[in-house]
């Protein structure tokens, strides 16, 4: 019993962390899941419908699955990825704990669950948890083949690696830091074998990627050129990095201690250059890429990182355990965990400060996005609907996160006529007759210029959600005057 208390501790401290969330209103991303890839008929229509990279293909199969068992509530639709987030948490601990000890196991848990990035997407709809756990699997495996050349773990790694990048194309980069970490790891086999079979696995997973989007190889080339992407390249670099440093920070400073005189595990120069690489892939793919990935790309590539940062600091923790006396090492083992817990404490509290400081242009994906706070698209849908009446239509307008209100418009069963919007590329075409028209903006003068579309005048609030603004602007009678 005693030793499941460690996994059950952490798995108890994970669930605690993401119940809240899993009752948060859907956001961008997650509507459009929904509404253009999970309400198609089949997991063949998901697949064949790779317009946009938003299609995170076998997620949204599997959620598609889930969907038909259970009814489509916030929770159940986030539920999925809570539980891949468990799964992933249980994963480092049991897997990492043969590998690096039980401090660096359990520690390296401890930095995800307190992670900003852990409430959420391990509640996210989208693929994200489920890649992150993959990513864990796939290194176990790398690594088991690389020190045994067992055609079973190649098997096991391919598959998974189909899988992965079945999900996210852009989760190779995962699988190939995956490979060159297994190259770092000691083994008996000579260096040239190792990487004789590193190669195989890279070779593997650029095969299943190839193999998985060969019958949709037109759309997928279309969707990669799609100029979708973070407004910075140095912005975007500063934000995936603080994100994963600032939880980390304790995991580091362990680390350091490998390098001491005192340590006994002595780290070849091939493992730290396989650590520095591993950590820098992110930052060069977006320097280069124009326009940058969206940092949350990386959060599958996230175990990867830790991984390396946790085999440093093993040697570290190595040396904590025999240099004091049991009763100092736990004492030194609580005040770790205190660290870990103050930084969550300030992360969360000054979360919008720090959003601030290192978001790029009002774009968040790790310590403070707009929809984790504030954010009430169902409210606003309610409250249009409350308004609406027989003839009246309303219009969202494109700089708020209109999916997410079209999502909950149509739960209310707002009929598809009276939704209007612009499209990503282009604009609506055909308002048709309406006695007034509600238009939901981010500001009046958004709602100002959607009334002169219409040729209306006298955009009035209604009511502020926050987010969203909800206004009305009323129809001319024949004779060119504003209906009251």
């Amino acid at each position: 019993m005693q030793k499941l208390a460690p996994p059950l501790f952490l798995g108890t401290l994970a669930a605690i962390v993401l119940w809240p969330n899993l009752f948060r209103p859907l956001w961008f991303d997650e509507a459009l899941t929904i509404l253009e890839f999970v309400s198609l008929p089949n997991c063949a229509d998901i697949y064949f419908n790779y317009a946009i990279p938003n299609n995170h293909i076998i997620f949204n199969m599997i959620l598609q699955i889930f969907l038909g068992i259970f009814s489509g509530t916030e929770l159940i639709l986030r539920l999925p990825s809570a539980i891949f987030a468990l799964a992933s948490v249980f994963s480092i601990y049991f897997l990492w704990n043969k590998r690096l000890g039980a401090e660096a196991a359990f520690f390296s848990a401890t930095a995800l669950i307190f992670s900003g990035s852990f409430a959420i997407y391990g509640t996210a709809v989208r693929g994200y948890m489920l890649s992150f756990l993959a990513t864990i699997w796939i290194l176990e495996f790398a690594c088991r083949y690389v020190a045994g050349e067992k055609y079973a773990d190649l098997l096991f790694f391919a598959l998974l690696s189909f899988f992965s990048v079945g999900i996210i194309p852009s989760n190779i980069a995962a699988i190939f830091a995956s490979s060159l970490i297994a190259l770092s790891l000691p083994s008996p086999r000579t260096k040239r074998s190792m990487i004789g079979s590193v190669l195989v696995l890279i070779g593997t997973s650029a095969f299943c990627l190839a193999i998985f989007y060969l019958p949709i190889l037109p759309k997928f080339f279309k969707a990669l050129s799609l100029k979708e992407g973070w407004s910075s390249s140095l912005s975007a670099i500063l934000h995936f990095y603080s994100a994963f440093l600032v939880t980390s920070i304790p995991l580091a400073a362990i680390a350091v201690f490998a390098f001491f005189p005192a340590a006994k595990r002595k780290f070849q120069p091939l493992m730290l250059c396989v650590c520095a690489i591993v950590m820098l892939i992110p930052a060069f793919i977006l320097l280069v890429k124009d326009p940058s990935p969206f940092p949350r790309t990386f959060f599958p590539y996230l175990p990867a990182m830790l991984f390396a940062l946790a085999t440093m600091s093993s040697s570290g923790f190595e040396l904590i355990r025999n240099s004091l006396s049991p009763s100092k090492y736990r004492v030194a083992m609580l005040s770790i965990f205190g660290a870990f817990a103050f930084i969550a404490w300030a992360q969360f509290n000054f979360r919008e400060d720090l959003s601030n400081r290192l978001s790029g242009g009002g774009q968040d994906d790790f310590f403070h996005p707009y929809f984790m706070d504030r954010f009430f698209p169902y409210n606003t849908a309610k409250a249009v609907s409350a308004r609406l009446g027989k003839d009246g239509k309303f219009f969202v307008h494109r700089a708020c996160d209109y999916p997410a209100l079209i999502f909950y418009a149509k739960a209310l069963e707002i009929p598809n006529e009276k939704i209007l919007f612009d499209p990503p590329h282009g604009a609506f075409q055909g308002a048709g007759e309406f006695s007034h028209l509600l238009i939901v903006a981010r500001s009046h003068s958004d709602a100002d210029l959607i009334s002169k579309r219409f040729d209306l005048e006298n955009a009035e609030l209604l009511e502020d959600f926050g987010t969203y603004m909800l206004f009305q602007a009323k129809q001319r009678d024949s004779d060119g005057n504003i209906q009251q």
